[in-house]
């Protein structure tokens, strides 16, 4: 990816969610946690939201009054999608949906032969590829799983993502 100072760079915390139009590029860091990035091709307009956990805590009948927690897979994403559609710039017949992370954080020496990835990371990817088919959005890239960290670029004004994973 060239650098350059014609874009805005915005770093995206964990539990966070962030939109933008025009030159715009939003960064984040991954490791179990999950990155789904959503992009109107006509508008231009694009989000990412970085969830920590698939579920909260007190889940299933829980915080009726209670304001959301991008920090939780469903709200993170309610909240991606509301902020898309208050601009105007969310459509599931032209929306691209990219999904990024769920990365185990142990090194591969330190897990058993033959166990799969531990239930948090295969939880967090799960229930994103879920959200993402009940908002009727296709994923349209994806690089989830494996081992290691991974450096999340969404370039705005393209819809372009860049990936630098680092294994363990």
């Amino acid at each position: 990816m060239p650098v350059d100072s014609e874009h805005l760079a915005l770093y995206l915390s964990p539990g966070a969610i962030q939109t933008a139009q025009g030159n715009t590029r939003i960064r984040t860091l991954l490791g179990s946690c999950i990155a789904i990035t959503l992009w109107h091709p006509g508008q231009r307009i694009g989000g990412m939201c970085h969830y920590l956990l698939a579920r909260h805590p007190q889940d299933l009948g829980r915080r009726i009054n209670e304001p959301l927690d991008a920090r939780y897979a469903e709200d993170a994403m309610h909240l991606l999608v509301d902020a898309l559609r208050h601009q105007g710039a969310f459509d599931p017949a032209v929306t691209e949906a990219k999904l990024f992370g769920g990365g185990c954080m142990l090194s591969p020496a330190h897990i058993p032969p033959g166990k799969p990835l531990h239930p948090l990371q295969l939880r967090n990817i799960e229930v994103a590829r879920a959200l993402l088919a009940h908002y009727q959005l296709p994923i349209r890239a994806e690089h989830v799983g494996g081992f290691g960290h991974r450096q999340v670029i969404f370039e705005i004004d393209t819809g372009h993502v860049w990936i630098k994973h680092t294994p363990l």
